[in-house]
């Protein structure tokens, strides 16, 4: 690798980030393919040694940063790969402060769901295949995140979507599996058209996609809105913004390790992630940023209501996550791309609690069903269930737990940026994120009893084992711990002083959320009645429906797409190949005649030159008499 700046050199430690993956994975494919225990090892034991050299980047630059009077400058290795005579293409990595937050959170998380999967995927036959791709799904996540311009970024971007397809079905037996994966993997598709589209357009318009020229590129306002949008597309589909967010709870069907890896650190967030590289084509466009903050509110909105009415506890969670995905983007539309990144940050330790937590609960009640988790005893999984809690409060915004610090932060740059509209709407998703965050939590921890001839009474009602309930406890403690760093987070990030909460945003926020967690409890607390009051509202009816927008979807491939296609089809068959195939026929049918010619008898050949040349004679005679 070459040094293109003249910084410390962090290149060893970003080969020790950078390969352990893909070598992993290839090393399971072509030799440990059935011999799932070496596979395993090999596979946890490179995403520790790419935590390791994470930790040890992370402080090296951390202390290089706390000593600078400015914000450190990003530090890139790279090669050139491919060249012309107007554009050069480099491959390699970027070191900066953006880069190195994104790869704890991936690095931390990776581990810590490889863990807990050896006890989650304990018997099942393919867990060698199943570790490799979950090597090439965290070190393409990883090559993303450390992509030094945006061409690199769309190749690990597109990787990432793939390894999403061969995870989410996983279990390929399962058609539901199988649809889920389909439909991930063409649904993101339409978003990735458009940041391909704006890739070249921005390569057409500036002859460049690194990212550390993104500052000086003075593009116009209209290239700048053209080229910010069509990347948002991409933006969209990836992270499941409204309208192409009905993929994501689909890929559910996948197993709940996998759920968590892509909720809370890879493929989900990397459209956030984006965003923040991208920020200044972004900011140079105002009419860009109003509809990236349009988009985020919609979709934290509408994935709030779609998760109070949820029975399925992984599908609860999968809509929460589209929500919170909502609040990075509304906070990076409204102009604080810091606090869309200090979101990502703490969402994704919680977020994977939950999910971690939800696999924790299925495993031992054997259904993804809230009420049938808790008939089976679900709050006597102690670790389980407290975790769960932990990860609730975060979600809902309480304080001391990190989503309150984030919330926070996203609800102040609302208030002081945007229209009150769109202040109130996010105040609104706040209370329906507590009241379905804890509507889980009050199913689940109903003092219930099992029956004793529940056939799953003879599994006891003791937690899941330590290796599922060990990151669970990790990441408590993470989920607990990291909101405090917002100071640090700020200053390391951009170079800004710590922010302390406003109670003006802070105290309404945290009021109506406790109003949320009232309602879940009078609703669900007590008693047995599976609806609370606002599942009985009628509004709720177009939230159950999902909006109607797989039915939307359902009817334009069938009835538009199809309905084209047959159109196509049979021009085709009976136009375009019937004038091919009818002079195809022509020219067979004067073969056939002429072919009746040559019969191989001379003595009728001689008859016929006979006949021709008294008719050439006979014509010459009257040529010349008249």
């Amino acid at each position: 690798m070459v040094e293109s700046t003249p910084m410390p050199d962090f290149s060893c430690l970003m080969n020790g980030i950078f390969f352990p993956y893909f070598i992993a994975f290839a090393v399971i494919i072509l030799f440990l393919r059935h011999r799932e225990k070496m596979a395993m090892t090999v596979s946890i034991l490179s995403s520790a040694l790419v935590l390791i050299s994470t930790l040890l980047l992370f402080s090296r630059h951390y202390a290089l940063a706390s000593h600078a009077e400015s914000p450190l400058s990003p530090i890139t290795y790279t090669v050139t790969w491919l060249y012309s005579t107007s554009v050069q293409f480099q491959f390699g990595y970027l070191v900066d402060s953006l880069s190195v937050l994104m790869l704890i959170v991936v690095e931390v998380v990776s581990l810590l769901v490889q863990l807990y999967s050896l006890g989650y995927m304990h018997g099942d036959p393919g867990r060698a295949r199943f570790y490799a791709y979950l090597s090439l799904f965290s070190g393409s996540m990883t090559g993303l995140v450390i992509s030094p311009n945006l061409l690199q970024t769309y190749i690990f971007w597109e990787l990432v979507g793939l390894c999403s397809y061969l995870l989410i079905g996983f279990w390929w037996h399962k058609p539901e599996a199988a649809a889920a994966a389909k439909k991930a993997f063409v649904m993101t598709r339409f978003g990735d058209l458009g940041l391909f589209l704006g890739l070249l357009m921005l390569l057409h318009a500036t002859g460049t996609s690194a990212f550390s020229e993104f500052g000086s590129l003075g593009l116009s306002p209209g290239a700048a809105c053209g080229i910010s949008l069509l990347i948002f597309c991409g933006v969209a589909g990836k992270s499941s913004q409204f309208p192409l967010h009905t993929w994501l709870p689909d890929a559910m069907e996948g197993p709940t390790p996998v759920s968590a890896l892509i909720h809370a650190a890879t493929m989900v967030v990397a459209g956030v992630y984006l965003l923040s590289r991208t920020a200044p084509i972004f900011l140079a466009s105002s009419l860009a940023m109003e509809i990236v903050l349009a988009f985020g509110v919609v979709t934290a909105f509408v994935a709030a209501t779609m998760a109070c009415i949820q029975r399925d506890i992984k599908k609860v969670w999968a809509y929460s996550t589209i929500s919170q995905l909502g609040y990075m983007v509304l906070a990076f539309g409204s102009g604080s791309p810091q606090a869309s990144m200090f979101h990502l940050f703490t969402h994704a330790f919680y977020k994977a609690l939950l999910f971690l937590g939800a696999g924790s609960f299925i495993h031992h009640a054997g259904s993804n069903d809230i009420f049938e988790i808790a008939r089976k005893g679900g709050r006597r999984m102690t670790i389980t269930f407290w975790t769960t809690v932990v990860g609730a409060c975060a979600l809902a915004g309480l304080p001391p737990f990190s989503g309150f610090f984030s919330k926070d932060a996203i609800l102040l740059s609302l208030k002081e940026n945007t229209h009150p509209l769109w202040y109130a709407a996010v105040m609104i998703t706040g209370f329906l994120t507590a009241y379905y965050s804890f509507r889980v939590v009050f199913l689940l921890g109903r003092p219930q009893k099992v029956a004793h001839d529940d056939s799953h009474d003879s599994h006891g009602s003791h937690d899941s084992p330590p290796v599922m309930t060990m990151p669970l406890l990790v990441l408590a403690a993470a989920t607990v711990l990291v909101g405090f760093w917002e100071g640090g987070f700020g200053h390391y990030l951009a170079g800004a002083e710590h922010d302390p909460i406003h109670l003006d945003v802070a105290i309404p926020a945290t009021l109506l959320a406790f109003l949320g967690i009232a309602l879940a409890a009078s609703s669900f607390a007590f008693g047995s009645d599976e609806e609370g009051v606002v599942d009985r509202l009628p509004a709720m009816e177009i939230p159950r429906k999902k909006y109607y927008l797989d039915d939307f979807y359902f009817w334009v491939t069938h009835k538009v797409v199809l309905g084209v296609s047959w159109v196509c089809a049979y021009v085709d068959r009976h136009f375009v190949d019937g004038a091919v195939n009818g002079v195809a026929d022509t020219v067979r049918w004067a073969g056939n005649q002429c072919s009746r010619l040559q019969t191989g008898r001379v003595q009728q050949y001689l008859n016929t030159l006979v006949l021709l040349f008294s008719i050439l004679g006979f014509t010459l005679y009257l040529t010349v008499k008249f």
